[in-house]
């Protein structure tokens, strides 16, 4: 642990109750955390005097009277970009574009509504009807790009198409897979059917007009952009594998566990083939919305490279990082974190570590009931290691959900856990031993208010074990243009830690005070109580600061509500 602070940038507000006010809150934080992270905050308006830019097409350009085309938007627009194309940008979080042909209607994507009244409208306003669309193309396989699939099916008798390796996620449905970390907007479950499955290099026909699949994975195994070319002018539609100019690549699914299906090798492969194929003459990407000033959708070579680059950088160091440190998430599966560390997997929503020194058995947490004893029997024998008596059991919570596997164990069994149940356990017959003790372990131990934490070093690396909180509740988005990050919330993860502060002013303090007791740390790898989304232990850079500031961002509005 690394020298404490002389003064927290962190000062708690003043505490006045108002248990209603706080109901209040909650509701608007979490619709304003859902707007933020889906991309679909309202736009800024664009700034005093500029004009709009506009494209007039190569063959009309000596004509006066041609029609103009913008390029420049918001992304909260809908408006014809093309001739024949169109973006309906209205429609949250994700954009879906409609293609003419002379022989009816192409979609990119179907949107997130389920009944797609949203798409049915926004047709309406640039003259276009539902019932004309012969073909949906599917982006990818998140839910803000394909709920609306199957309504308009049933309205037009589209085929709907979809790349190969995202079909059989369509089709399950595989629900988390579809949300990933995302809100969970109403959703029937039921299957969306794909017709025909796309590979790289398919094309599209339909009337006049030819498109051709480009498999873009890493995203999704299945992303898919698609290139519409008409004359000499080549438009990519490219869904979140460039989700909006300002933010470029949605590299963040590949830092996410694996059921929700990013993968950093592939997404690098993806950007290096759209370095090499360069900048399309239109670029109309899968969440316009993000976009906070005014760009343009034309883009020359320097910007194609500068929105590029950095995330291909980013992703080659969590690809490098992942082959150096391990590919480490808490995602259920027992796995090896370091030499003599482990991740049994999680019983009852409570994590279980084990830590082996000098030939003894360490056991973090013991949740289950009567059913951990076969739970960490079961567990080690997975990871080829040898089934004993652990030496010692470390509480990180007083919370009975983090001990109630202690039932199972003898009664003689040495226990370290926090000073206010170290009687109730002696009772119970247990070798109750307080934070004072911690001299008998080769661990650090610090008591908070929320619980133990336990700092273990290997190999150079600091190994950091926490109680309930923090909380991996956020995930941080950067313009790749400005380099300006962004803090998204994760649902339902921040809307439970929210209700669960709002609950007492008690707990609600001792989770700041556990916040900033932590702060100092700089741990390599956090293993914490109760593990979110899956994510990964490892930690680089400022993360730590940011796990403990996207804690304190909740604990600071709801006190100003008491």
């Amino acid at each position: 642990m690394k020298k404490a602070k002389s003064q927290s940038k962190h000062t708690p507000a003043r505490a006045s109750s108002a248990k209603s006010l706080v109901q209040l809150f909650l509701v608007s934080s979490i619709v304003s955390s859902v707007a933020l992270i889906s991309g679909c905050n309202p736009s800024s308006p664009p700034p005093p005097g500029k004009p709009m830019e506009t494209l007039v097409p190569r063959e009309a350009e000596s004509n006066a009277a041609a029609p103009q085309y913008p390029t420049q938007w918001l992304g909260g627009k809908t408006l014809t970009v093309a001739p024949g194309v169109h973006v309906l940008g209205e429609l949250s979080p994700s954009a879906v574009y409609a293609i003419e042909t002379s022989d009816g209607i192409i979609l990119i994507d179907s949107g997130s509504d389920e009944l797609a009244r949203g798409v049915r409208e926004s047709l309406l306003s640039v003259g276009l009807r539902l019932e004309d669309v012969r073909y949906v193309l599917i982006t990818h396989a998140h839910y803000d790009h394909v709920f609306g699939a199957n309504r308009i099916r049933t309205i037009s008798g589209s085929i709907v198409a979809a790349g190969k390796d995202d079909c059989q996620v369509l089709r399950g449905p595989d629900l988390p897979a579809l949300y990933s970390v995302f809100p969970k907007i109403p959703y029937s479950g039921a299957a969306i059917e794909v017709d025909r499955e796309l590979v790289d290099g398919d094309r599209i026909e339909l009337g006049d007009v030819t498109v051709e699949a480009i498999a873009a994975p890493g995203h999704t195994p299945g992303s898919t952009c698609y290139l519409l070319t008409r004359g000499d002018q080549k438009i990519l539609f490219c869904g979140d594998v460039i989700s909006s100019i300002d933010f470029g690549p949605a590299t963040y699914s590949a830092e996410l566990a694996p059921k929700y299906r990013g993968d950093a090798t592939a997404f690098v492969a993806t950007i290096d083939r759209l370095l090499e194929m360069g900048p399309p003459d239109l670029l109309l990407t899968g969440h316009p919305r993000q976009q906070k000033r005014l760009q343009s959708i034309r883009l020359d070579e320097a910007t194609w490279q500068g929105m590029l680059r950095p995330a291909r950088d980013e992703l080659q160091a969590m690809v490098d990082r992942q082959a150096r440190d391990g590919a480490d998430f808490l995602d259920g599966h027992p796995k090896p974190i370091e030499p003599g560390v482990f991740y049994l997997g999680d019983l009852d929503g409570i994590a279980v570590y084990a830590i082996f020194d000098q030939q003894k058995l360490r056991v973090v947490n013991a949740p289950g009931a009567d059913a951990f004893q076969a739970f960490l029997s079961a567990r080690l024998d997975a990871l080829g290691l040898k089934t004993e008596r652990p030496a010692t059991i470390l509480l990180t919570s007083d919370r009975p959900d983090h001990r109630s596997g202690l039932e199972s164990m003898p009664r003689n069994t040495v226990v370290f856990a926090p000073t206010s149940i170290t009687t109730a356990l002696k009772n119970d017959g247990l070798d109750a031993q307080t934070p004072s003790a911690a001299s008998a372990i080769p661990l650090q131990l610090l008591e908070t208010p929320m619980g133990l934490c336990y700092s273990y070093s290997v190999d150079g690396r600091e190994v950091l074990l926490t109680p309930d909180a923090p909380r991996n509740v956020s995930l941080v988005w950067k313009n790749r243009l400005s380099g300006r990050k962004t803090m998204g919330d994760l649902q339902p993860q921040m809307e439970d830690l929210m209700a669960e502060l709002a609950e007492t002013e008690e707990r609600l303090t001792a989770y700041r005070k556990t916040l900033l007791r932590m702060e100092p740390f700089r741990p390599d790898v956090w293993l914490p109580s109760r593990p979110l989304a899956g994510q990964n232990a490892n930690l680089y850079d400022d993360d730590w600061d940011e796990i403990i500031d996207n804690n304190l961002r909740p604990v600071d509005a709801v006190e100003r509500r008491f």
